[in-house]
């Protein structure tokens, strides 16, 4: 690759991550939107422009020149988004899995994928028996779940966040550099909704791995992820001898508290195991809507953020490394897009960072 090639793919992953079109970057450093294509496809020398680029963008102007394996992958997401979700959103959240992952390299020294075999259990054609069995692996009884960050943190998952305020996206999830990593959108958030998410996004992690690009945007592969998380979550039979008999919200608040569920979630399995009739299920949505309960539900928690995360960071905070001059200087990346990704990045944060 030429310094005009890495050049113009790191100038693409900044404009891409801070959501913006080559027309927008263009008018914002006063150049030709077909000079910013020639300089993305390295035709052209970049040279002149490093300096408003990395004005635009918030980036450190090293970034342009930096090289890391993880910015050479193209990542292929799982997404958990809604149909209407625009390109140009779909390839933000692309690059920001790119950035993640390097950062997650940079930070976590000890992420080694899976300890065990798990895959010897995974079964893309059974994702409720998958799901059982990943649980046995795990030592998880049969009951609630108390945090997924947790579970996905005992399987060194990478967990970082984005923010599309469309809400056009939940999650999504990706194999880089045979890492897995899941992003999960920050707005709107409660622990509930993101233990869904979650267990969605494990589900495609383990069943559509080797999955080409096709399957892995299919409804095929989303309902394979939505029956994995259903079962992980909800294990059939013993989740289901503590639902009520009719939606009585009373009942059901206490099944979200115990199995830490939203109650949508426990509406849908309750219709999908036949213990609600069609017009019965229809009904208790019409009450949630009519209670405002849609984006934000009783008895929600606040979301909960990985721990290996926090522990990577202040392992080399110890050492003496402060974290914003150690990715400026390996990464060059937005300190605004490293707050986006991580929750607990202002922790590591001090005033004298920013002189």
């Amino acid at each position: 690759m030429t310094e005009s090639d890495k050049t113009g793919r790191n100038l693409r992953l900044a404009r891409e991550a801070q959501g913006l079109t080559q027309v927008a970057l263009a008018e914002s450093v006063g150049i030709s939107q077909s000079e910013v294509a020639n300089i993305e496809a390295g035709r052209r020398s970049a040279q002149d422009y490093l300096e408003r680029f990395s004005i635009a963008l918030d980036f450190h102007p090293n970034f342009f020149t930096v090289e890391r394996e993880e910015l050479d992958e193209v990542p292929l997401l799982s997404f958990r988004a809604r149909k209407d979700q625009r390109a140009y959103t779909r390839k933000s959240i692309s690059a920001k899995a790119t950035f993640a992952a390097a950062l997650d390299s940079l930070v976590v020294s000890n992420r080694n994928v899976f300890d065990f075999d798990i895959f010897d259990v995974v079964a893309p054609a059974d994702p409720t028996g998958t799901a059982l069995r990943v649980r046995d692996i795990l030592g998880l009884r049969r009951g609630p779940i108390a945090s997924m960050v947790d579970v996905l943190d005992k399987l060194n998952v990478a967990q970082f966040g984005f923010l599309d305020t469309s809400k056009s996206s939940v999650g999504v999830s990706s194999w880089i550099l045979d890492k897995p990593i899941v992003l999960i959108n920050q707005v709107p958030r409660s622990r509930q909704r993101d233990h869904w998410t979650l267990a969605h996004e494990l589900g495609h992690l383990l069943l559509h791995k080797d999955c080409d690009e096709n399957f892995v945007g299919s409804n095929e592969a989303e309902a394979q992820a939505n029956d994995f998380a259903s079962a992980f979550l909800m294990p059939p039979g013993d989740f289901d001898k503590f639902l009520p008999k009719s939606p009585n919200f009373t009942l059901l608040r206490q099944v979200k508290q115990d199995w830490h569920v939203s109650l949508q979630a426990i509406l849908v399995q309750m219709k999908l195991r036949g213990l609600l009739a069609d017009w019965q299920y229809r009904d208790a949505f019409k009450k949630i809507g009519a209670y405002g309960w849609r984006t934000i539900e009783p008895e929600d928690n606040e979301p909960e953020s990985s721990v290996t995360l926090f522990e990577g960071m202040n392992s080399l905070v110890r050492r003496g490394v402060r974290i914003p001059l150690l990715v400026s200087s390996e990464l060059g990346m937005s300190t605004q897009l490293c707050a986006e990704l991580c929750p607990c990045w202002n922790c590591f944060v001090s005033q004298e960072d920013f002189f």
